[in-house]
């Protein structure tokens, strides 16, 4: 975790409409053809995870964008003994996926993929 640099990483978050700390920077190690060890930073990387959603619903999409993103920095918070915290740990919360083109009603399925700021089990693990 770092302090985000402009123009690699985003310094605000549009989903909360708040300034990011810190973001995530994966490191790459290794040697390059001369035999030099070298160590590359990759920006801009988020970890996430799928949740199936029913399409069947997508009026409220936005709502459950949020709410998902709501239950998902609880659940963090209340794990890490910070019950009581508002710390944001969800970056954004998109839609991807959608229903197949005439799929029947009860067969209507997308994707909801939250993103995070921070990893949440490497979060977890470091304070102890």
């Amino acid at each position: 975790m770092r302090k985000p640099i402009p123009g690699l990483d985003p310094t605000s978050c549009e989903f909360r409409g708040r300034e990011i700390k810190r973001v995530p920077v994966i490191r790459i190690f290794g040697a390059n053809s001369d035999g030099v060890k070298t160590c590359m930073h990759v920006h801009g990387v988020f970890p996430y995870f799928y949740i199936p959603y029913d399409s069947s619903d997508l009026e409220n999409i936005e709502a459950v964008q949020y709410q998902v993103a709501g239950s998902i920095d609880r659940a963090i918070n209340v794990s890490m003994g910070q019950g009581s915290s508002t710390n944001s740990h969800v970056f954004k919360v998109q839609l991807i996926g959608s229903p197949p083109l005439g799929a029947l009603e009860n067969n209507c399925w997308s994707i909801i993929q939250p993103f995070f700021m921070s990893n949440p089990i490497n979060t977890f693990g470091a304070d102890f």
